[in-house]
């Protein structure tokens, strides 16, 4: 039997594609109720903005801080990661939306929401990652970044994140 840190390769699945699917609902909830509060101010999507806005935010500051600072089991990586965020954030929204004011007529809203979502999206991420503490001298001696992310998936000398 395969094992690592003292669970069974089958069972480390089983935890990982629970927590994925649980954080895929509690996602798309909290999704379809920033969706529901937040209503489209002329035409322009602000819920789905805001929405990836705030994904781009937490999904940088949480793989950050658990590279980083603290490390947690990767299940737990992929519930909130992949599960919640995953769900939350809504790239083919935001693709439907654009298409949406274009076809209007609306190109000048349209460009604008382009520009804020992916300028916006970039620049959250990056100062969530600076707020949680990347710092390339938090590295211990002789430890590579490229280790420390490798390392925080749990994977062993040679194996990838899909085996």
């Amino acid at each position: 039997m395969n094992e690592t840190n003292g669970y069974s390769k089958w069972y480390r699945h089983f935890l990982q594609y629970g927590a994925v699917a649980v954080g895929g609902v509690l996602g798309a909830l909290l999704r379809e109720t920033i969706e529901l509060i937040t209503p489209a101010s002329y035409g322009f999507p602000v819920a789905t903005l805001l929405i990836n806005w705030s994904g781009s935010f937490v999904l940088a500051w949480f793989y950050t801080i658990t590279i980083w600072r603290f490390k947690v089991p990767q299940w737990v990586r992929a519930g909130i990661g992949t599960g919640v965020i995953g769900a939350y954030t809504t790239f083919s929204t935001f693709a439907v939306e654009t298409n949406s004011l274009l076809v209007k007529g609306q190109i000048f809203i349209a460009g604008i929401y382009v520009v804020l979502s992916v300028i916006g999206g970039f620049f959250l991420a990056l100062l969530a990652t600076r707020l949680a503490g990347e710092k390339e001298e938090s590295l211990q001696d002789g430890e590579s970044s490229r280790e420390r992310v490798v390392d925080s998936f749990g994977l062993k000398d040679g194996e990838s994140i899909g085996d």
